[in-house]
């Protein structure tokens, strides 16, 4: 027999073993009950905190990745902005090296037209040359023989002549000699 003393009224009493028994699982049930809640609320709070430091941790790499990713996206763009930069030149030298080629293809378009007209001239390169070393000028025809082609003048008559004055009649002279070497020349073909 086990003698037990009240907490209350602090009587002293005995119980048989089956009676203690029965009153020790009881406190022993209620105290491993409130010692399974208190834990299970030890270790639910324990798993909130490590889920929500997970999360955090999740979030922050998750930052930290976007941020990274970002940072690439800008570098991107900076390259692609440098390259744009870098073909706009490009063209604009190009462009400026084709206006450069066109002036000269214009050039030398006007060269040739000018050797081309020069070729078909009615007197000789001699002649010019003689003429612009020696001060000479090179004398045109009279006005009557205006608008002829250089084989179909005609030549003055004596009355004509003698009118003129003997300046007049040595270019005339100088005049028939030059469209005879024009006509033997042979630029006079072309």
């Amino acid at each position: 027999m086990k003698e037990l003393k009240c907490p209350n009224c602090g009587s002293v009493f005995t119980v048989d073993e089956a009676d203690y028994a029965s009153i020790v699982n009881q406190v022993k049930n209620a105290e491993f009950d409130a010692e399974v809640s208190r834990r299970i609320a030890e270790l639910h709070a324990q798993h909130q905190a490590e889920q929500a430091a997970a999360e955090a941790k999740a979030a922050t790499a998750y930052q930290m990745e976007l941020s990274r990713k970002e940072q690439a996206m800008v570098r991107k763009e900076a390259e692609m902005q440098t390259m744009k930069n870098q073909l706009s030149s490009e063209i604009n030298r190009l462009k400026g090296e084709l206006s450069v080629i066109r002036q000269q293809g214009e050039d030398a378009r006007k060269i040739a037209v000018i050797a081309e007209v020069w070729q078909q001239l009615p007197f000789s390169k001699r002649e010019v040359r003689q003429g612009h070393r020696g001060n000479r000028q090179v004398h045109r025809a009279p006005p009557e023989n205006q608008g002829c082609a250089p084989g179909l003048r005609q030549e003055p008559s004596s009355r004509q002549r003698q009118g003129r004055s003997a300046d007049h009649q040595e270019a005339d002279a100088q005049q028939s000699d030059h469209e005879g070497e024009v006509r033997g020349s042979p630029s006079a073909g072309i």
